[in-house]
């Protein structure tokens, strides 16, 4: 019927953005220093760039709420060595003080290695 395959299609949506999680999680995990998201991109066949960002705001969620750093620590922009302006704001929406942007990301990223090495 057409409701079980709408369903379907959602839960394959579901399992392919879980997918797409745990595949940047590794991939991020075994960079040794922080990449830009362009390389992102395309390392993992990653588009349109909306869907990378909305990737890694869920993961920052579910860090915060398994209470570790965050990787999206380790994706920058072209710009310069932090995140883009997003990385900071949904930070700030779960409960972070990023009024050092510099600061609060230097902190994700050595808690990130250290976790890491563990």
């Amino acid at each position: 019927s057409c409701r079980s395959r709408v369903s379907q299609i959602r839960a394959m949506t579901k399992n392919k953005q879980t997918n797409l999680a745990g595949q940047l999680r590794h991939y991020l995990a075994n960079l040794p220093c922080p990449t830009h998201y362009a390389k992102v991109m395309a390392a993992l066949n990653i588009a349109p760039m909306a869907r990378l960002t909305q990737t890694l705001e869920q993961m920052m969620h579910d860090d915060h709420a398994q209470n570790r750093p965050m990787i999206a620590a380790m994706v920058i922009s072209k710009q310069g060595p932090l995140p883009a302006q997003g990385f900071f704001d949904k930070a700030r929406d779960l409960g972070f003080d990023i009024s050092d942007p510099q600061a609060f990301h230097s902190a994700q990223v050595m808690a990130l290695r250290k976790s890491f090495h563990t």
